[in-house]
């Protein structure tokens, strides 16, 4: 997600490489003074597209990421629920749209429909012995669901060889399902996330495997400068890209698999 002072710099930076490259360009065909100035004009409409279009997607962003962490939210919840917890939320839920529901053992039954839905959520991955035991568990006209968040592709195909009589439901699914009904789980305990240290970040910068990732954007930095009229940005940034690749080359911490 972007702030707003990200949309700006974002928007100065390809302002900035627009209007060079348009006077590198116009340059060859027009005089100095009107090449500056068609350029700028080019850079000016630049500016404001590219606010308008950064700036729409920032918003965007901003709303998705705020529905993403409500839904990690929920699910972290129902991970964290009892069986009994989950069975007596989805009751709710069916009952909300109009199946009649009878709960036996922590087996969600839906009687008119043949349907058996089993609550699985936690913080391990569905197995297929899981599966195994729910389908010994139905009766030969039933249809299970399983409701869970961690499923790996091998079980779903493990699931659905036993002749679509077993399906997981989707994790979003069931997520859209419980926020349209105003059931969201309640929060029991909230994990908090651990940002990435400073040094962390910067130590990941000069792994030795990105010497040669440097190398060619200092080198690329360098040989475009011949091209254009303001060389001394491209000299700059292509001889700083050049020392940082010469660091990891000699300095730069060897990746742990490299390693091994």
């Amino acid at each position: 997600m972007k702030t707003r002072l990200a949309v700006l710099t974002d928007t100065a930076f390809i302002s900035f490489v627009t209007f060079l490259l348009s006077l590198a360009l116009l340059n060859n065909f027009l005089e100095r003074e009107f090449a500056l100035t068609f350029a700028s004009c080019i850079c000016a409409l630049t500016a404001v597209f590219s606010f308008k279009k950064l700036s729409s997607k920032s918003k965007k962003l901003r709303l998705d990421r705020a529905q993403k962490q409500e839904r990690d939210l929920a699910i972290s919840q129902l991970n964290l629920y009892t069986l009994q917890e989950q069975t007596k939320l989805f009751e709710k839920l069916l009952e909300k749209l109009g199946y009649k529901v009878e709960n036996k053992r922590g087996v969600l039954k839906l009687p008119d429909k043949n349907v058996a839905i089993f609550c699985k959520f936690g913080f391990d991955y569905l197995t297929k012995t899981d599966i195994v035991k729910i389908f010994n568990s139905i009766n030969a006209k039933e249809r299970a669901y399983i409701l869970c968040e961690k499923v790996l592709p091998d079980i779903k195909e493990f699931a659905n060889r036993f002749d679509d009589r077993i399906k997981t439901v989707d994790v979003d699914e069931i997520y859209k399902a419980l926020s349209d009904n105003e059931l969201l789980p309640k929060t029991k305990f909230s994990f908090s996330q651990k940002k990435p240290k400073f040094l962390v970040v910067m130590k990941s910068l000069f792994e030795k495997k990105k010497a040669k990732t440097h190398f060619y954007l200092g080198l690329t930095f360098l040989l475009t400068s011949y091209i254009v009229p303001i060389k001394i940005y491209y000299v700059i940034f292509g001889c700083i890209f050049l020392t940082i690749s010469l660091i990891c080359f000699l300095y730069g911490r060897e990746n742990a698999k490299t390693v091994a």
